[in-house]
């Protein structure tokens, strides 16, 4: 599968890419770091919120997600309230995870952006035993090298 962020990451100025259209928020920040994409003209720029909007005016965001939890009923009388209480001992053995696609990368990467990567091990070593072997590969990635561990000290 070609992977387009790294095409443009090794092409660099001479891409002849006019649009780069991601849905990975990785991807996106990986080539706003290498430099290559350009202020947007401002009425493009302020037709969305700046929640939803790079700082410097690089990118704008033109659709979202919204990740689910489906359970049963007739065993699970207490929602957790978010993916975090999943944690709880109280849901060991109770979830499945199937974490080897690039959204749900995408989502795991912004909870450790926004509650740290300590949280949200917490979830992925509660489930990691239930998960199947190449989920369990996946669930290994999610945890920083030691050199990322002394970035983020």
């Amino acid at each position: 599968m070609l992977n387009l962020r790294h095409s443009l990451l090794e092409e660099g100025a001479n891409s002849p890419a006019d649009v780069f259209f991601a849905q990975d928020a990785g991807a996106l920040g990986a080539v706003s770091k290498a430099g290559l994409l350009t202020k947007l003209p401002i009425d493009i720029y302020d037709l969305v919120p700046a929640a939803y909007s790079a700082a410097g005016g690089m990118w704008v965001g033109v659709s979202g997600r919204v990740r689910v939890m489906n359970y049963n009923p007739n065993t699970v009388t207490e929602l957790p309230k978010s993916v975090f209480d999943l944690a709880d001992p109280i849901w060991r053995g109770r979830v499945a995870i199937a974490p080897s696609n690039a959204s749900f990368q995408a989502f795991v990467t912004a909870m450790r952006v926004v509650e740290g990567d300590e949280k949200t091990l917490r979830v992925a070593n509660r489930h990691e035993s239930r998960m199947p072997s190449s989920s369990k590969r996946m669930a290994q990635s999610w945890r920083p090298s030691r050199q990322v561990r002394s970035m983020l000290a």
